[in-house]
């Protein structure tokens, strides 16, 4: 086959592949329940289902067929993950996530200003309730004290983008995850608007490579000093710095409750995104190297409640 029609076949699998996303979600669903309960693929509703669900998908498994027969599996493998890459992209546009890397000038001013969209669109303060300025040394309450979820993003963004901090789509998505799981799961001795919060702001001086234990392990007080100096709690500085136990001491240390959820959301959205040297693993392995793994001989108090939610979660969404 000619490379100019393989670039055409592969580009158009692309498109089949984000077309299809919601349906190859619930055709595997499908398959798992079968495996779960064989019997149910005798069930004419089933069939109707998994049938409609195939033909659905049919075209662009076609497409594939025919790239399989025409590159290698590393070749096969890579097309794969751009396409997951691509769907995921959509699925942050679809939920209005990219706005963040947007201008201003992208639209008018009535559909960017700060009072619809969000603190990021423009180049002034924020716009505060009580017409204050932005001052980052009374940031905690900003941010503890609005109660909407969105506009916490914002004031996080907007911090990142004159404090050069750290922030992109995985913040937002460790930050949903906690949302739902706290929402959901209903833990006791938990206070949701901090702790939500903290999944906002627990990465800020974080460096997007590597070297990232590296430095947590070498500039041990520097996350701790530079939330503190916002006007956060000695409480609310010390959750966020365990979201990972690299400098965390070995005995007689006590973990805050937020601090175990934060920890776990981290490891969660860490193994299921993905990463340039890597692709996001499944659900299903990602919690077993959680716990097994990452998590080996430590004692999380609420491991088995974020199992159960993920769970649900992904019974939902179906």
């Amino acid at each position: 086959m000619e490379n100019k029609q393989l670039d055409s076949i592969i580009e158009k699998y692309k498109e089949l592949k984000i077309k299809n996303y919601k349906v190859e979600n619930q055709l595997k669903t499908l398959i798992k329940s079968k495996e779960k309960f064989p019997a149910i693929a005798k069930d004419e509703k089933w069939l109707k289902k998994y049938r409609k669900f195939l033909s659905e998908i049919s075209e662009e498994m076609e497409f594939y067929k025919q790239i399989k027969c025409s590159v290698s599996n590393e070749e096969l493998k890579q097309i794969a993950f751009d396409a997951k890459s691509d769907i995921f992209k959509k699925i942050y546009y679809d939920n209005n996530l990219d706005r963040f890397e947007n201008r201003i000038d992208d639209g008018t001013e009535e559909q960017y200003g700060v009072n619809n969209m969000g603190y990021l669109y423009n180049n002034l303060d924020p716009e505060l309730p009580n017409g204050v300025t932005f001052d980052k040394s009374k940031f905690a309450d900003m941010i503890l004290n609005e109660k909407r979820f969105l506009k916490k993003i914002d004031l996080a963004a907007y911090l990142a983008k004159i404090d050069n901090n750290f922030f992109d789509t995985s913040v937002i998505y460790k930050a949903e995850i906690t949302k739902l799981f706290l929402n959901k799961m209903h833990l006791e001795g938990i206070d949701e608007n901090e702790v939500i919060t903290a999944s906002i702001m627990y990465t800020c001086k974080k460096i997007d490579s590597a070297q990232e234990i590296d430095r947590i392990k070498n500039e041990k007080n520097k996350d701790y000093n530079y939330l503190k100096s916002l006007g956060f709690s000695d409480k609310f500085c010390k959750m966020c710095i365990e979201h990972t136990r690299y400098n965390q001491p070995t005995e007689g240390y006590v973990r805050d409750a937020g601090g175990d959820v934060l920890e776990l959301v981290e490891n969660y959205v860490g193994l299921t995104m993905h990463r340039e040297d890597r692709m996001a693993f499944p659900i299903d392995e990602a919690l077993d190297l959680m716990e097994h793994k990452n998590l080996q001989g430590k004692y999380n108090r609420y491991l088995e409640d974020f199992k159960k939610f993920v769970q649900i979660m992904e019974e939902e969404k179906i």
